[in-house]
C-alpha cells in the first residue's frame, strides 16, 4: 500500500487508519473520564477535517475522487460522521468557526465529486447531508456529541449518523409544515406550505454498505 516515497494518497492512507483507531476512544465507557473523553472527540475531529482537506488537495491534483474504490467513499463518509457528530453538538463552541465552514464546503464539495450517475449512493447521501449541515451550521445545539454507540464498530459512527440525520431533518419539516393557525382559522385545515425535500431522500442507500440490521433501526 505505501511507496518508498511517500505521496499525497499515503498520508491519506495513514490518516485513515489514524481516525479509526481515535474514533474508539470516543465512546463514553462507564466511569470515563469528561475531560480525557473531551480531547479524544475533539482530537477525532481534527483528524476528520485534514483528511476530508488532504481528500480535496488529493482530488484537485489527481482527480483521486473520480477513481477511488467504494472503500475510500466509506472512509470518507466515516470522516464526515465524525465532523457532523461535532458540529451537531454542544461541542461546536470549542471548534474554529472558519475551519468549521471550510470542512463544510469540502464535505460538499467530496460527496458531490463522488458522484458517478444519477441516484447512486453519493448522489443519495448529498441529497440529505446538504440540508442538515446547513442545519448544523445554523442551531446551538445543547446534547453531547456522543451518548450511545449502536455498536462497537467503525461503522457504529455512520449509522448513528444516518438516524440522527433523518431525525433532525424529519423535525425540521414537521415544525415547517404546521404553522401557526391564523385568528380564525381552524388548526386542522392548515395545509403545509412548501414541498416536503425529504420526499426525494431514499433511505435505503444503508443498504449498500451491506450492513445486516434491522429494517426499523432508523
Amino acid at each position: 500500500m505505501f511507496s518508498d516515497r511517500p505521496d499525497d494518497l499515503d498520508r491519506l492512507n495513514v490518516l485513515l487508519v489514524q481516525l479509526e483507531i481515535e474514533q474508539y476512544y470516543m465512546l463514553p465507557l462507564p466511569g470515563y473520564d469528561s475531560e480525557a473523553l473531551q480531547g479524544n472527540i475533539l482530537r477525532a475531529y481534527n483528524t476528520a477535517q485534514t483528511i476530508i482537506r488532504d481528500a480535496v488537495e488529493t482530488d484537485r491534483k489527481t482527480d483521486f475522487l473520480w477513481h477511488a474504490p467504494h472503500f475510500y467513499f466509506r472512509a470518507l463518509l466515516c470522516a464526515t460522521c465524525i465532523i457532523c457528530k461535532v458540529i451537531g453538538s454542544s461541542y461546536k463552541k470549542f471548534v474554529d468557526r472558519g475551519r468549521m465552514e471550510q470542512s463544510v464546503a469540502d464535505i460538499l464539495a467530496i460527496h458531490k465529486r463522488s458522484i458517478v450517475m444519477e441516484g447512486d449512493l453519493a448522489a443519495r447521501l448529498t441529497s440529505f447531508l446538504e440540508p442538515w449541515l446547513e442545519l448544523a451550521v445554523s442551531t446551538e445545539w445543547e446534547e453531547e456529541p456522543i451518548s450511545t454507540f449502536t455498536h462497537r464498530l467503525s461503522a457504529s459512527s455512520t449509522m448513528d449518523c444516518a438516524k440522527r440525520w433523518k431525525h433532525d431533518l424529519g423535525n425540521q419539516m414537521s415544525s415547517k409544515s404546521q404553522p401557526a393557525p391564523a385568528c380564525g382559522t381552524d388548526a386542522g385545515s392548515v395545509m403545509p406550505s412548501a414541498a416536503d425535500p425529504m420526499q426525494y431522500i431514499d433511505w435505503t442507500f444503508m443498504d449498500d454498505f451491506d450492513w445486516n440490521i434491522e429494517p426499523n433501526i432508523l
